[in-house]
């Protein structure tokens, strides 16, 4: 979105109903640019050129339905992020949510469609994907940090050629860099074994960095995302890097979800990996996805 403007693609098989749409559309939102699509093929082809801030999908079209093209979206990393609303004149049951939530769709509106309806959803679409296009653009930020303090490392780990134990230890120690930097970081060997821990993951995970050192990921890893975060690992030795989330456990007990931002060292055997904790993140999306959910219950 740029300004006060935003653009809304309208999928369905009806001529009517997307004259309606739009005129509905139009009238509430003067600002909008709409786009219309009369199948599902063509909606996501329109999906994929104009990237749309809010789709109103119609469920039952020839051909592709609503279900089908919603899925197609949501599986698309360009698109995936942009809310879907059904359009529907079928009832509104149990089964219906059910299929509706697990293909990624966000809410529903019922035909004949009521105009408050769809500016409150409307609305509600809008606030989503800004905090969408917000999440998106930090996690942009954090990967060009991790890109730009990676190149760093690996230039201070080829200038000083000194032995492993002095590159795994004391190097990372004399980089400012590590210890003042504001996300989480530690270095760890193939067998999961802390060799270096800077102050902001000792503060995320509880233990002083005497405790750390002496310690393994094992030991902090969530029992829930042990398994999948050993699947990740051997991934990072595979492929070179690797970003997930997983969950940790503090000194004192409490799970917390991080997001974790790897790279392998093969000439040395390592891990180095920056972490930033998403607790508080993923509260704010529980929260907002229990709203929904909540709003469209009536329906």
């Amino acid at each position: 979105m740029s300004n006060n403007t935003f653009k809304i693609l309208v999928i369905d098989d009806l001529q009517d109903n997307l004259i309606t749409m739009n005129a509905l559309i139009k009238d509430a939102f003067p600002e909008a640019k709409v786009f219309m699509a009369k199948n599902g093929k063509t909606g996501l082809k329109l999906a994929a050129k104009e990237k749309p801030d809010v789709i109103l999908l119609d469920i039952l079209m020839s051909g592709m339905d609503g279900y089908e093209v919603c899925q197609i979206l949501k599986a698309d990393a360009e698109l995936c992020d942009i809310p879907v609303v059904f359009v529907t004149a079928i009832e509104i049951n149990k089964e219906a949510m059910v299929k509706a939530l697990e293909s990624g769709g966000e809410s529903f509106i019922t035909k004949p469609i009521d105009e408050i309806d769809l500016m409150v959803n409307i609305r509600s679409m809008l606030k989503i994907k800004k905090a969408n296009d917000a999440k998106k653009d930090e996690n942009e930020r954090l990967e060009k940090l991790v890109e730009k303090r990676s190149k760093e490392l690996f230039k201070e780990l080829e200038e000083h050629k000194k032995t492993l134990n002095e590159l795994k230890i004391r190097e990372a120690e004399k980089s400012a860099i590590l210890q003042t930097a504001i996300d989480g970081f530690w270095i760890v060997d193939k067998q999961g074994n802390f060799l270096e821990v800077n102050d902001a993951a000792c503060e995320m995970t509880g233990y002083s960095k005497e405790e750390m050192l002496k310690m393994s990921i094992q030991n902090i890893e969530a029992k829930e995302t042990a398994v999948e975060t050993a699947n990740h690992m051997k991934t990072v030795i595979k492929e070179g890097s690797a970003r997930f989330e997983t969950q940790h456990r503090t000194k004192e007990g409490r799970i917390i979800d991080v997001e974790v931002s790897t790279t392998w060292m093969n000439s040395l055997n390592i891990f180095f990996s920056f972490l930033n904790d998403i607790t508080e993140r993923k509260h704010i999306e529980e929260v907002l996805e229990k709203r929904i959910v909540a709003l469209i219950q009536p329906l």
